[in-house]
């Protein structure tokens, strides 16, 4: 099975317009954490950083109950989400 030249670079030019979208992601991120209050952005870092122990231990370092973490979690990931694509659709990427 061979694919055509046509059909290679397609398949190229795609590759390629993704990883821009995928950089255009990851620079949007960057400025919507910087938005985020000073204990959202703290319990994001403490959550995906390298050295995360388990979340019932991050949830205790923060002194609240592991349910209302992981709803803290998730409103904040779902804000973020929002605000990327309000940024790239804003700077007219998509």
């Amino acid at each position: 099975f061979q694919l055509s030249d046509e059909a290679c670079a397609q398949i190229a030019e795609e590759s390629s317009r993704r990883a821009d979208l995928f950089d255009f992601r990851r620079e949007a991120l960057q400025k919507c954490l910087s938005k985020l209050g000073p204990e959202d952005r703290r319990l994001v870092q403490s959550c995906y950083s390298d050295a995360t122990p388990s979340f019932k231990v991050i949830a205790e370092e923060f002194g609240r109950p592991v349910n209302t973490v992981y709803k803290a979690l998730n409103r904040i990931r779902r804000a973020l989400h929002e605000c990327i694509d309000r940024t790239i659709n804003a700077e007219g990427l998509v």
